[in-house]
């Protein structure tokens, strides 16, 4: 699992990463922050048609306690020679246009929210995570934050003690009485019901994996193969290809219909072992595809073994496997025997 490293000398390097949402991409440094802006721009084209003003440079600090760091206009030419990764989000909070007669002046300060920074908690498991941010901050932004120092992603965000859901990406913190000392827990794991004409079974799923997992789950407890195996929700069919979280019906002891389409093409499956590193005289084989991620078989290993996919490390022939990785591309085949640590610090 990756961690956040602080902005350090960088030497000889001409360049710093920048992440924004999935992708990295080295950027030449430059002292002009304008500059920047429009090189980022260009090198994301999701951030194309974004207006500079909303586009924000982060980065982690140890001198700052590790808090991701929101880096201004004034402060970018004393950073960027040490920054050594940056974090690109977007604010969705449009700043007022310059006022052009005193009454609208006057309108928009009658208007004005006033913003105060407050220190929240965010709940991810075992693990705590301190953020301080301003209260009219969108709640897209603080998915931001959360992303760039929380392992674990997931859309998911409820509050331990109001019991309401994060909804709207569009809302602030204030929209939702969010205030200081607020707990913000993440849900990484829940548990389904799936429905077929024969029987009802309960499976646990991991919102950030994609469906293909919940569907290899369902086919090792269920009579339905694999290959024919199609899932809905709430009158909607469930695509393999997207994640779990990103259905707003899929939710804790909801209810998920499975059925069988003979049409679909048969898939040729393999027989793997997973060996936990703790104990060398117990495996246990697991029945996957040459097209299932190691992510689904980590959540296929999670309804045995009850360790959480984010605690599973897996390793075939000396090297860890990434969770987006498929089996066949990682060179697995039926069979082979792969290695299974377990990380202690559980999200």
């Amino acid at each position: 699992m990756s961690s956040q490293k602080s902005p350090e000398p960088s030497g000889a390097l001409p360049f710093f990463a920048a992440q924004y949402e999935k992708r990295t991409i080295a950027i030449r440094r430059n002292s002009d922050y304008d500059a920047t802006i429009d090189y980022v721009k260009k090198v994301f084209p999701a951030l194309a048609g974004t207006p500079a003003a909303r586009i924000i440079i982060s980065a982690v600090f140890q001198e700052c306690g590790d808090l991701l760091v929101e880096i201004n206009r004034d402060l970018w030419p004393d950073i960027v020679s040490r920054l050594s990764v940056a974090y690109i989000s977007v604010d969705k909070e449009q700043a007022p246009e310059p006022a052009s007669t005193p009454k609208k002046l006057t309108e928009e300060l009658n208007n004005l929210v006033i913003s105060r920074p407050i220190d929240i908690e965010i709940q991810a498991g075992s693990k705590t995570y301190p953020l301080t941010l301003p209260d009219n901050s969108t709640i897209r932004h603080l998915k931001n934050m959360i992303q760039a120092q929380v392992p674990l992603q997931t859309n998911r965000l409820i509050t331990s003690t109001q019991g309401f859901s994060f909804l709207n990406d569009d809302k602030t913190l204030q929209d939702y009485g969010v205030k200081a000392g607020f707990v913000i827990t993440i849900i990484a794991n829940i548990r389904i019901h799936v429905t077929n004409p024969r029987r009802r079974i309960s499976v646990m799923a991991t919102l950030y994996a994609n469906v293909s997992s919940l569907r290899l789950t369902v086919s090792s407890r269920t009579d339905i193969p694999y290959s024919n195996c199609v899932l809905s929700c709430g009158g909607e069919l469930l695509d393999d290809s997207r994640r779990l979280d990103s259905y707003p019906q899929i939710a804790a002891e909801c209810e998920v219909e499975a059925t069988q389409d003979d049409n679909r093409y048969a898939l040729k499956p393999l027989i793997i072992r997973v060996q936990p590193e703790w104990d060398q005289d117990d495996d246990e084989e697991f029945v996957v595809y040459p097209e299932s991620t190691v992510l689904d078989l980590k959540v296929l290993q999670y309804n045995v073994n009850h360790i959480s996919p984010d605690r599973q490390i897996l390793i075939f022939k000396g090297r860890e496997l990434s969770n987006e990785t498929d089996i066949q591309g990682a060179g697995v085949q039926s069979g082979d025997k792969i290695t299974m640590k377990m990380f202690t610090e559980s999200l």
